[in-house]
């Protein structure tokens, strides 16, 4: 079906780019290397396709509540049969600030391919209150039913993803 958002190339120098094969462009640079880039070699292994969105001019969602930003950029979109994915990376502190404006879904419009789906994964164990529990592992956060922040405690990113992806 038609997808509205096409990701336009990126420019980097090939000395610096990562490689893959799953993404959208044949690799990305500048990946952080804490997060971004375990994130991205994980999300590769996925086999679903995805791409770096890059800040301020890739795919923006409008933010309703007021504030700052009025479009926010996650730093990953990911394709399923059901849902675009739309993930950030962040620290836990970021969580707080950006959880109630930022995490939500986007019901299927009639005729729709796909549903929007917004997540944030912080490196680290965390719980519901943000509180850091434990440097190791990474945490999932989404909204429950109730729209109440909910965080998921994963050891590994291959888990998460698994997990986060699972229409």
């Amino acid at each position: 079906g038609p997808n509205p958002y096409v990701p336009a190339a990126v420019l980097a120098r090939a000395d610096e780019v990562h490689p893959f094969k799953n993404a959208v462009h044949a690799g990305y640079a500048g990946l952080n290397p804490t997060l971004e880039l375990p994130f991205a070699e994980a999300l590769d292994r996925t086999g679903l396709t995805w791409c770096r969105n890059p800040s301020r001019s890739g795919y923006g969602i409008e933010l309703i509540s007021i504030g700052s930003t009025q479009k926010f950029y996650p730093d990953f979109l990911v394709w399923t049969s059901e849902r675009v994915i739309c993930i950030d990376t962040k620290g836990g502190f970021l969580v707080r600030e950006s959880a109630g404006r930022k995490l939500l879904t986007i019901r299927k419009k009639d005729g729709a391919e796909r549903s929007l789906d917004i997540q944030f994964v912080s490196k680290g164990r965390y719980n519901n209150d943000l509180e850091q529990e434990a440097p190791d592992g990474h945490t999932r956060w989404g909204l429950n039913d109730e729209g109440k922040l909910r965080a998921r405690y994963f050891d590994g990113l291959d888990a998460l993803l698994s997990d986060l992806t699972a229409d």
